[in-house]
């Protein structure tokens, strides 16, 4: 018995003694005298102006080794000159067959019903060739504009060349150049002949792979073209992973795909072919022959030939003299596959050997390694037998190895002998769905109201026999009991439904899955695995899962707003987010959409950044909460100083959008509007509103102290008194300020170094301004100005960052031209690295770079943007993304007298050694905890001396949002609120209840404000014209994380705004002669004290109706009273009762028709 021994990839399936069979030989088919040659190269050379398409070059890999020993030349140059032949002298043309692509795309995708190659075999005459430098050319012809080189495949690909046989001209003569090749027979000769191309498939499954994964091919490839390579079915463009010429594997990023599942690698390869020494092979009926050697057997090494076979070029020799001239026949071997049993299998090494009769089965199978044969076990045939059809099928074949072996009957009986090929039957690979997603909305229930629904939807598979498709799904989470029973209970377990293919719209399949938030609390998730089907056969299987928000999601925001102003009003439109309903009419895309909040923030915000977006919001007035659907609001302008317009949308269940929109506007004040009065709590003594004429306006109130309502430094004896809220039973009083007795309260701040700042720190903090007065009733408008911001409460001491590494400094002497107590060197920081490249190169991670950071952090950072060197644009500073570094010195604060410098910024890295030091900060106790401000010390105890330091992340210092010193404005709410009287709130003196009322300082009764039964006549600042003369602004902060976050208002300033009043009138000069009723020594009086202006209004005069040239000069203005004084142009002498127009006049008609007159025009508030 002899034996070959395999090496398997599993054998699991393999027990000793099974029957088997080696596969390949018998069957095999081959073309004799075909040379497939690879081409690696092509080029349009030498046009010319007949050919101006000039020829195309091809580079072929082993061309110059296709010597032809029957008549001692290359192959091609054989027929060069004639040779004498059986029919006579012969003398003919060279052809090269070449790949040309004629269909742009697949009809049909490659493995399935319909699929056709793209390219198709041409034969072109050979122009000229050169053996020396390994091409040939043939000519570039066209048809149009089309041309044999715009039709050719991707390089590389197989040529093929022709070797002409002859049965007259076959030499057995051994020559100077048959180096590795001895012909052995006479006359028998060598031909040249193709050999096998093959494709390995391998299947493999990669659920759960992720990262770069190396994938075997089983067998070594020449080039990327012979490679495809599948995932979950879907062909990977070779962009997208990597291969390495003549190589057995490929590498392939698995994070690029989504839940991969299978993988599929087909590898296309030409090797040797399945004829071996000793084999039996025939061209057509009495041309049987057997072969007495082959150049491709490296165990006949007195026949191999290995420069040839390296480069795919395979010879034989037959054992007798041809019969017939058979160039570019198909040769077939007909050796019998031998038949044996499976031994020794062992499978810790995966290795098993096939044992048959040599003397049954004589010949050689030493080329197994080259992959041409396959093993198969428990083969059993079936017989089949067909008579004449044109077509012969056999149906139902299983999925696996499948051998057919077929003979000939004659009319007599007899039967030729077997010829066998091979298959192995795959699945139809129907590859996964792409586009899978799940997408959840809202709906309106008849029975439950608002509900959720899921629509799973993917893109129909074209071209794969697709039939259906089979969905399942299922929801996971906690239990959700109702009465007792578990609701999510029946969507835990796999639903499955089936989807017909025809059922898709546009290319794309769709499924809802109703009610699918059956949830009390927490979240549910749901799991969708979607099949592709060919009938029973399913494709490979794409899965998905999603949390399920229901009413939890957070709705979209609006898009495209925009603010606009319409003389005193703002008005403010966006666009909702829509989707198609049922009925094919457009309904909003949140269907639980309740509102859409409006706020205004002070000062320009960047309106791309979300964070900057999420701050000012926070920090900013309420305007408007306008109900869904609607998409537009007009409001009071609530100031005139440059702001940001900012809105969010809240559904019923109060979620609110996750992202903000923004709009910066600066509205025009009207010229009509005027500030009437100014007054701000901040900064009483500095001026920030401005008149008509651009200047400045005294604040009403600008002898207080900074925010009066929060300072009770100063008693003036007097007992506060709001008799509304004290109660009569009770008899004294603490003394009390001014700001008190004018009812101003402030409680929950604390201040800050900054005498214009107060700090909010604790869960809730209120600012009532004192009632002011402004004389009179006036009809205006409030305009409040806040701004504020958001402190982390943090402190160094709790957070002085991340330590990232810990060394002691070397003593040294400085260096030129820098301080050395700003000079930190350690020379051994990690083994031999310096701490300036320790830094730089191994604490810095690798995909970043050091950056100086001189807008916001001041100190080294680490970035990964394409910075390097130093931050240079404000805008890059703001985007930064990496850590911020800084030198520690521990222990060196918390009550650490000695010496109080906690740290120093990087000013930047010196050399591989040694750090400059920038800025040092030390710790300072505050009211509001511990913080670090900026001295002019150093770091000397580090620098100057070894010393322990650290370098640390300051990761409070500026980093993401959330850590910053801005901390989160987005758990602070603020409201701003404006209560009015018309009558007096002032009490009068009543010493017996400890009341005493003064003129500028008196007790209140704030009961006396309109509306205040409702929440004490404190509404909404809105900015619109009414009516009073007493007013009180309030500051309400709630903050809903006080242990992280400060407010600190920084400022708070109103204006009361009036719109200016016209007051016209006309008035005769002279009414009869001799009488003066409305002109004399003071000239003409107006009088527009009802007019009610508050201050001395711009007036001007015009004259009308005169003879003679008149001069009106305005005097006396005040804020109800002016004065018209008249005078003669031509000699400046004033108009009176005895020198006036129309004086020359002498009958009374004349004068009337010629009466002078005076208009006055006042303009003010």
């Amino acid at each position: 018995m002899a034996n070959i021994k395999f090496k398997l990839a599993n054998t699991s399936d393999f027990s000793n003694n099974f029957a088997s069979i080696l596969l390949g030989k018998n069957g095999f088919e081959t073309t004799f005298g075909s040379i497939p040659l690879l081409a690696n190269s092509i080029s349009v050379v030498n046009p010319t102006t007949a050919r101006p398409n000039g020829n195309l070059r091809f580079t072929v890999v082993g061309f110059n080794q296709l010597h032809d020993y029957n008549f001692d030349k290359h192959i091609l140059a054989v027929n060069d000159t004639a040779f004498q032949a059986a029919s006579g002298f012969v003398k003919g043309f060279d052809f090269v067959q070449i790949p040309l692509v004629d269909k742009t795309t697949d009809i049909s995708p490659e493995n399935f019903v319909g699929a056709l190659p793209t390219t198709s075999e041409l034969s072109y005459n050979i122009a000229t060739y050169d053996i020396t430098q390994n091409y040939v050319e043939i000519v570039n012809e066209h048809s149009g504009a089309q041309t044999l080189a715009t039709t050719i495949p991707e390089l590389p690909f197989y040529v093929k060349f022709s070797q002409i046989i002859d049965k007259d001209h076959l030499k057995a003569a051994t020559t100077s150049t048959t180096s590795g090749w001895r012909p052995n027979t006479v006359k028998a000769g060598n031909v040249y002949i193709a050999g096998s191309t093959r494709t390995l498939i391998l299947d493999n499954n990669v659920s759960g792979f992720t990262g770069s994964k190396t994938l075997p091919l089983g067998v070594t490839v020449k080039d990327k073209n012979f490679i495809k390579f599948y995932v979950d079915g879907i062909l990977i463009s070779d962009t997208n992973y990597s291969f390495t010429t003549d190589s057995d594997n490929l590498s392939f990023n698995f994070d690029t795909v989504t839940n991969p599942q299978r993988v599929r690698t087909e590898a296309t390869y030409y090797t040797v072919p399945a004829i071996e020494k000793g084999d039996n092979v025939t061209l057509f009926t009495g041309n049987t022959y057997a072969v007495a050697n082959v150049s491709y057997d490296p165990n006949f090494p007195e026949d191999y030939n290995v420069r040839i076979t390296a480069n795919t070029i395979y010879r034989i020799t037959l054992s007798t003299q041809l019969r017939a001239n058979v160039g570019g026949a198909t040769l077939i071997n007909i050796t019998n596959d031998p038949l044996g049993f499976i031994g020794n299998v062992i499978q810790t090494s995966n290795t098993a050997t096939f044992d048959y009769n040599e003397t049954s089965h004589p010949g050689n199978w030493n080329l197994a390694n080259n992959q041409i044969y396959q093993l198969a076990t428990r083969l059993e045939y079936e017989q089949y037998f067909f008579g004449q059809p044109s077509r012969k099928i056999i149906p139902n074949v299983p999925v696996g190895l499948n051998a057919v072996r077929a003979r000939n009957k004659n009319s007599a009986g007899r039967f030729s002998p077997y010829t066998s090929q091979s298959i192995f039957v795959r699945q139809i690979p129907i590859q996964r769905v792409q586009n899978l997603t799940i997408t959840e909305s809202l709906y309106l229930d008849t029975t439950r109201g608002i509900a959720t629904r899921a629509t799973i939807s993917f893109d129909v598979i074209e071209n794969q026999s697709v039939t259906d498709y089979e969905i399942s799904y299922r929801l996971s989470g906690a239990a959700q009991n109702i009465g007792g029973v578990n609701q999510l209970l029946p969507l835990t377990s796999f639903n499955t439904v089936k989807v017909n293919q025809e059922g898709a719209e546009d290319g794309v399949i769709r499924y809802t899955i109703q009610n699918v938030d059956r949830i009390i609390q927490g979240q549910v998730t749901l799991l969708v695995k979607v099949t592709p089907m060919n009938k029973d056969i399913k494709g490979i299987s794409h899965e998905i899962s999603q949390e399920i928000q229901g009413k939890t999601a957070q709705p979209s925001n609006v898009s495209s707003f925009v603010v606009g102003q319409n003389d005193n009003n703002l008005v403010m439109n966006w666009t909702l987010p829509l989707t198609i309903g049922a009925d094919g009419a457009p309904v909003l895309q949140d269907l639980d959409l309740e509102h859409i909040e409006v706020r205004r923030a002070a000062g320009l915000v960047d309106v791309d950044d979300q964070s900057a977006l999420t701050a000012a919001f926070s920090r900013g007035r309420e305007l408007a909460l306008v109900s869904a659907p609607v998409t537009n609001v007009t409001i009071p302008v609530p100031d005139y100083d440059a702001g940001t317009y900012i809105v969010r949308t809240v559904d019923t269940s109060r979620n609110a959008s996750a992202d903000y929109v923004g709009y910066q506007f600066t509205p025009s004040r009207p010229p009509e509007l005027q500030v009437f009065k100014a007054y701000s709590e901040s900064a009483p003594g500095t001026p920030f509103a401005t008149n008509a004429l651009g200047e400045n306006i005294i604040n009403a109130n600008s002898g207080e102290y900074s925010f009066p309502s929060n300072n009770n430094t100063v008693r003036e004896g007097l007992v506060f008194a709001d008799k509304i809220t004290r109660g009569a039973s009770t008899t004294a009083q603490t003394p009390s300020t001014a700001t008190d007795n004018a009812n101003g309260a402030a409680s929950g701040w604390s201040v800050t170094a900054e005498v214009t700042d107060l700090i909010g720190g604790g869960g809730s903090a209120e600012y009532v301004s004192q009632i002011r007065d402004l004389g009179s009733n006036v009809t205006g408008k409030i305009l409040v100005a806040l701004d504020s911001t958001v402190a982390t409460t943090d402190t160094w001491e709790g957070t002085q960052g991340i330590e990232v590494f810990s060394g002691t400094s070397d003593v040294q002497k400085g260096r030129p031209g820098i301080r050395s107590a700003n000079v930190l060197i350690d020379k051994n920081a990690s083994g031999s690295t310096g701490i300036g490249d320790f830094l730089s190169d191994d604490i810095v991670d690798s995909s970043e770079t050091l950056a100086f950071d001189k807008f916001i952090t001041h100190t080294l950072t680490s970035n990964s943007t394409d910075i390097s060197g130093s931050v240079t644009t404000l805008n890059d500073a703001k985007v930064f993304t990496g850590n911020v570094y800084a030198i520690w010195n521990p222990g060196q604060h918390a009550g650490d007298v000695a010496n109080a410098n906690s740290f120093a910024l990087i000013a930047g890295k010196i050399n591989s050694v040694a750090l400059e030091l920038g800025n040092v900060y030390r710790s300072v106790t505050t009211s509001v905890g511990s913080r670090f401000f900026i001295t002019a010390n150093s770091l000397p105890n580090v620098t100057q001396n070894a010393s322990t330091y650290q370098i640390v992340n300051l990761n409070q210092y500026f980093d993401i949002p959330t850590k910053q010193f801005l901390g989160d404005a987005s758990s602070v709410l603020q409201n701003v609120d404006v209560r009015f009287a018309t009558s007096n709130v002032r009490l009068a003196s009543d010493p017996a209840n400890f009341v005493f009322a003064q003129a500028s300082n008196g007790n209140v009764k704030t009961n006396a404000f309109v509306n205040f039964n409702t929440a004490s006549g404190f509404l909404g600042s809105t900015a619109v014209d009414q009516k009073f003369r007493f007013f009180q602004v309030r500051l309400r902060v709630e903050n809903a994380n006080p242990a992280e976050n400060n407010y600190i208002l920084d400022k708070l300033n109103y204006t009361v705004d009036l719109k200016d009043k016209i007051f016209k009138q006309t008035k005769n000069i002279i009414l009869t002669k001799g009488q003066s009723t409305n002109s004399g020594k003071d000239g003409i009086g107006f009088n527009y004290i009802d007019t009610d202006f508050k201050s001395s209004p711009a007036v001007t005069v015009t004259i009308s109706n005169t003879r003679v040239g008149l001069i009106a000069v305005v005097s006396n203005v005040t804020n109800q009273y002016a004065n018209v004084n008249l005078y003669f142009a031509s000699n400046g002498a004033t108009v009176d009762s005895t020198n006036y127009p129309g004086k020359d006049q002498e009958s009374a008609a004349d004068r009337l028709i010629n009466v002078g007159k005076v208009t006055v025009e006042a303009v003010g508030i």
